[in-house]
């Protein structure tokens, strides 16, 4: 298990979900199993968030865009 996952896993209690975009189809039960919903890509993702929760959703992510390898977590409303 890596520490920093460790770390942050308490805070899945308190999101509505954690979205891991561009995780490889070989991987995403990994991605299920730490609690994650996997996406293919950003836009995936962003488009599944937009879905669930409207286009004025509040979305946070990790600052490594060009990586292309980020968690978005997204939350409404401050919940």
């Amino acid at each position: 298990m890596h520490p920093v996952w460790g770390r942050g896993v308490y805070a899945l209690n308190h999101l509505s979900a954690v979205f891991a975009a561009g995780v490889p189809k070989v991987n995403e039960n990994v991605a299920r199993r730490m609690g994650f919903e996997p996406f293919p890509t950003i836009d995936a993702a962003l488009r599944e968030a937009e879905a669930r929760l409207g286009k004025d959703c509040s979305i946070t992510y990790h600052p490594h865009l060009e990586e292309q390898t980020y968690f978005t977590r997204v939350n409404v409303n401050g919940n």
